[in-house]
């Protein structure tokens, strides 16, 4: 592809389009991704919510976004399938079809790629989508890859405003310490908090207050902690609810390994 555009893996991959070249709908985003390590150019809020909703999954290596299928291989698929080639509008010129995301799973042994078309629901009924998503099918399967079409009602609304209020914590190192040794010293006090709250139904953002005045902290220093540990799954819940700062301590679990030192 021209000028590297759509090549590369994690860290090396370029996307075909960045977030200031394509007028999208609702606000596009840049987000560093923690199974990459780069920087991802997401077109709107319906695949920054798909963006979240992968980059949490452990067996999820990779995330390639605004990938280019090949122009010549599309072309043959739409006359194959009796479909109008793709076009720019209002152009004759034949344009580089993209899928919105390549994942790679890995796990023991195995190791597969599946693609997602990220639509609006309003959008997937339409005619002309309708047939641009049979040709990304068709080339994907080709290709050996799964391919889905995934909209906003995939990603339930309780679900995404928790990943949305766990994600800037996601990265241990948007965390301030107030004093040196503050992090561990927390960590280790969420952690047997949650081991021993068997009966405790204080929600978690209030019991983070009360370590915070034991601790002579700030408010919230506690609760940024705890959506680390929670972003990382060191400490475990159902993330579908609402309000996830509110959860019980006997909601939290405490994952097998998760030491109370980071």
């Amino acid at each position: 592809m021209a000028s590297g555009r759509g090549t590369g893996n994690r860290a090396e991959y370029t996307p075909w389009l960045y977030v200031h070249e394509v007028p999208s709908i609702g606000r596009s985003h840049r987000v560093p991704g923690a199974a990459s390590k780069r920087v991802h150019h997401l077109l709107s809020d319906i695949e920054y919510s798909v963006f979240l909703v992968l980059d949490r999954e452990l067996s999820v290596v990779d995330i390639r976004e605004q990938v280019p299928l090949d122009r010549a291989t599309t072309i043959r698929l739409a006359d194959a399938l009796g479909f109008r080639r793709p076009r720019a509008p209002g152009s004759g010129t034949d344009y580089v079809m993209s899928t919105d995301f390549v994942a790679t799973v890995q796990g023991q042994g195995f190791q597969h790629h599946f693609a997602l078309s990220v639509k609006p629901s309003t959008k997937v009924g339409n005619k002309r989508v309708q047939e641009l998503h049979a040709i990304e099918q068709a080339y994907w399967e080709e290709r050996g890859i799964k391919f889905a079409v995934v909209t906003e009602v995939d990603v339930s609304k309780r679900l995404k405003a928790s990943l949305q209020w766990l994600r800037p914590m996601s990265i241990l190192d948007a965390i301030d310490e107030p004093y040196a040794g503050f992090i561990n010293q927390a960590v280790h006090s969420l952690i047997v908090s949650i081991r021993g709250a068997f009966t405790s139904r204080v929600p978690l953002a209030r019991h983070c207050l009360q370590l915070d005045a034991i601790a002579g902290c700030a408010p919230g220093e506690h609760l940024k902690v705890a959506r680390h540990l929670i972003s990382i799954r060191a400490l475990q819940t159902d993330l579908n609810r609402e309000k996830l700062w509110n959860t019980p301590l006997n909601e939290f679990g405490v994952h097998p390994a998760a030491s109370t030192n980071i």
